[in-house]
Formats: C-alpha cells, structure tokens, sequence
C-alpha cells in the first residue's frame, strides 16, 4: 500500500527519511512526493548538504534543540 504523503507528513520523517530508517515503502513514497514537490525537495537537498558539511568537520554531539532550531529556521526560510 503506497502512502500519499503532504509536506508536513515528509517534515515530520525527515531524520528518519535521511538516515534510512524508515521502510522502503515510505522511502518510495516519500520520493514520489519530493520529484512533485519543489519545497520538499528543497528541503530535503538543503538537509542533505548540512549534514555533509557536518560530517566533514570534527565529530561532535549535537544537541537535539539544535536539530529542532535549525529546521525551525529552514523552515522559515523555504516559506518566504
């Protein structure tokens, strides 16, 4: 059964969707939805280059306020 996703649906599984822990059906759905979605894949991508850049840097424990702020201020800015 293929699920049909909105933004906030693919917002709320982003960690999972980037680490892979979430099922292949729900990978498979979720990028259905981001090849129709600008945001989403704006988002996504942008996701995707921070934690390359972040894993290019010293290894560090990052708070989870810290994950929580900056999708908060991507969010933001995607929005305008």
């Amino acid at each position: 059964m293929r699920h049909r996703f909105t933004c906030e649906d693919i917002l709320s599984l982003l960690f999972e969707y980037l680490d892979q822990e979430i099922e292949e059906e729900v990978i498979y759905s979720i990028e259905s939805h981001r090849s129709s979605c600008p945001y989403c894949s704006k988002v996504i991508r942008t996701y995707r280059l921070i934690i390359q850049c972040l894993k290019d840097t010293e290894d560090k424990d990052v708070p989870e306020s810290v994950h929580k702020s900056l999708l908060k201020i991507i969010l933001r800015e995607f929005q305008e």
